[in-house]
């Protein structure tokens, strides 16, 4: 009997802790999803800007840089409009509002700074459904005025009207040259617009 006694213990005990355990991988999984999804934006918000930064310098520099996108999502180069756009979709997001807001540290559309190497400023909104929500963020060109000239950007590539990049993406961001023309601006002398050019491969 006493063999029997252990054996009943041993699986009441089991049933207990498998219980227990149960309990809390259900309680604490949607806070490690939770978690993940806001990993997930935040490592989004640092690439976007990130990627500013390289596309500043380029400009300023010339040469080429790179930068990886390994995100889960899309990120769409627009040339028409010279922005780039970056949409994830999550469970977990920040409570950010349905209309754009900055989110830059600077979010003047046009800067008059001879430090500022930043030509975007980034937006974001969110769409947000039953159990889940798209959060939508966006580089928008602006103008830098530095002395008596103005910089600008365009985005420029051969290839389809809007470049779709996914995860497991190598953006490459070469200078492809330099137009400047008098400005109608009595207030400025040069407009000067350099000519960025963003290609994407896949990785393997």
């Amino acid at each position: 009997m006493k063999g029997v006694s252990a054996i009943i213990s041993a699986i009441l005990l089991v049933s207990i802790y498998s219980s227990l355990a149960i309990a809390a991988f259900q309680w604490g999984m949607p806070i490690i999803m939770e978690n993940k999804d806001l990993t997930t934006i935040n490592k989004a918000e640092g690439f976007l800007h990130r990627l500013d930064s390289k596309i500043g310098r380029v400009a300023k520099m010339n040469g080429i840089e790179e930068i990886r996108f390994d995100l889960p999502g899309k990120i769409y180069i627009e040339p028409e409009n010279d922005t780039i756009r970056f949409c994830i979709n999550t469970k977990r997001y920040k409570q950010y509002p349905e209309n754009y807001t900055c989110i830059s540290e600077n979010c003047d559309k046009f800067v008059n700074s001879s430090e500022l190497d930043s030509f975007f400023v980034l937006k974001v909104r969110l769409y947000k459904s039953t159990d889940r929500a798209i959060t939508e963020y966006v580089l928008e060109p602006r103008i830098i005025k530095r002395g008596n000239d103005t910089y600008t950007l365009d985005i420029v590539y051969s290839g389809k009207e809007i470049l779709v990049g996914e995860s497991r993406t190598n953006i490459v961001i070469r200078n492809s040259g330099t137009v400047k023309k008098p400005s109608s601006d009595p207030n400025i002398d040069q407009e000067i617009k350099t000519f960025i050019n963003i290609t994407m491969n896949d990785l393997d």
